[in-house]
């Protein structure tokens, strides 16, 4: 049984897994240093599209509150 909005939700976290992995692609091509280290293994690509969840809402929560003050 699919809940609403669960399919949405796995898009919106590929989405922001391959912004991720291209934003650390470009880290790495422009960088002077030639390893990048990424968190892999099974719950590895759930963690980062959590912790960028996680980020972008802290963000708009604090452009929330500037913009009230």
């Amino acid at each position: 049984m699919n809940v609403p909005g669960t399919i949405a939700k796995d898009v919106m976290d590929m989405v922001l897994i391959t912004q991720y992995f291209d934003t650390m692609k470009e880290i790495g091509a422009s960088s002077k240093s030639s390893a990048v280290f990424i968190p892999h293994g099974p719950g590895a690509v759930r963690e980062i599209a959590e912790q960028i969840r996680d980020g972008l809402l802290q963000a708009s929560s604090a452009q929330q509150e500037a913009t009230l003050l």
